[in-house]
């Protein structure tokens, strides 16, 4: 049965086969291997306000981490979970709405126990402008 332990699930199970003489078993612990590493945060520099961002996991892009909408010109992204150490995130920005217009942007940074910074230099969309 799965016990939250500092934001992590910590994992008990029992082990027969290192029991001493006489000894039923002994339980051990470890952490959820589907938890998260730990949690670091991620900022994102001179992007267009109002425009989306996307982060994922670079190696599963289906592991979608943190998702928003440009308020200013940086976005601080707190707490996003790293499955490795350190990882590499693939970051998505496209500002398509209002005017200018920008075109996509895509860039990675490796996230680490320090976190990350990625600096973006969007480009505008002559043709949609």
């Amino acid at each position: 049965m799965p016990a939250m332990f500092d934001g992590f699930s910590i994992q008990h199970s029992l082990d027969t086969a290192s029991a001493l003489p006489g000894m039923l078993g002994a339980i051990i612990s470890q952490r959820n291997p589907e938890d998260p590493l730990f949690f670091a945060d991620v900022t994102i520099q001179n992007i267009a306000i109002g425009s989306r961002h996307w982060i994922a996991q670079a190696s599963d892009t289906s592991n979608v981490l943190a998702t928003g909408i440009a308020a200013s010109s940086e976005v601080l992204i707190v707490g996003v979970p790293a499955y490795e150490n350190p990882m590499l995130l693939e970051i998505r920005i496209r500002n398509s709405s209002g005017a200018p217009t920008y075109k996509p942007y895509e860039t990675h940074v490796y996230l680490s126990r320090a976190g990350a910074t990625a600096y973006v230099a969007q480009i505008v969309d002559d043709i949609n402008t």
